[in-house]
């Protein structure tokens, strides 16, 4: 195991976000599987952790909240180079901020914003209270 690197296994949400908050980085190296939304980018950058990416696969450029986040993983000189590079920065490490055109509220509104809306129609309470009284006297 590499020097600095901490094994945590299963974490419940307020630990992880506290050793998140506490990390150089969060480091996602994947290179072939794209991930179509980057929500585990975006839970990262919500909470101040950069999360260092592959360049050019699915949606980690347009999520991540800072172009240097992104480079080839699978360079790993590359890789070394960016996380000295973060080690040696004044706070050492890139601000990561949450943007908020990914908060899940208004990806949902934009969702429902989508999605047809079915006439809702007025009840017809008479009809009601008449299938009520049918079953009473039955």
């Amino acid at each position: 195991m590499p020097d600095g690197v901490i094994p945590l296994g299963r974490l419940d949400q307020p630990r992880l976000i506290g050793w998140m908050r506490r990390a150089l980085c969060l480091f996602y190296p994947q290179d072939q599987f794209a991930e179509t939304f980057g929500l585990v980018i975006t839970e990262a950058n919500a909470v101040g952790c950069p999360a260092l990416l592959h360049r050019g696969l699915g949606a980690n450029d347009e999520v991540a909240s800072d172009p240097g986040q992104c480079i080839d993983t699978t360079d790993p000189e590359a890789i070394a180079a960016r996380i000295a590079q973060w080690r040696g920065a004044l706070g050492h490490r890139p601000l990561a901020r949450a943007q908020p055109r990914f908060r899940m509220a208004r990806i949902a509104d934009q969702w429902a914003g989508q999605l047809p809306v079915p006439p809702v129609s007025e009840p017809d309470f008479q009809s009601l209270s008449n299938d009520q009284r049918k079953v009473q006297h039955d």
